[in-house]
């Protein structure tokens, strides 16, 4: 295994950790001090202890419904889609920008 292979698989587990991390928070009815103290308070220098099954277990995890699931997926499309039409719309404007610029600071065109 090389170096840059560990470093990866180092970096994926620790962005799925923090998005595990996430959906426990955003699901959970702790308040946030409830929930970061299990994580936080036995924090010593660079150590900290495990995460037992016991605090896990006091974190309650609601999923959506398969309606709700495909009402989002119906919203985030209709997002998602305008995101890459402005994107689009942004670079056109950077190329005509880049383009006309240089000719109206040197005077070839006047407005």
């Amino acid at each position: 295994m090389t170096t840059h292979g560990s470093l990866a698989n180092i970096e994926k587990l620790e962005s799925d950790l923090w998005e595990a991390a996430d959906n426990l928070r955003a699901n959970s009815k702790l308040t946030s001090s409830e929930y970061c103290m299990p994580v936080l308070y036995a924090q010593k220098g660079s150590t900290r202890e495990a995460l037992t099954k016991e605090i896990l277990s006091a974190f309650e995890i609601t999923l959506p419904s398969p309606e709700l699931v495909a009402h989002f997926g119906e919203i985030a499309e209709c997002s998602f889609l305008q995101r890459e039409t402005l994107a689009f719309q942004n670079q056109k404007l950077r190329t005509a920008r880049d383009l006309l610029l240089p000719k109206l600071m040197s005077g070839e065109i006047e407005v």
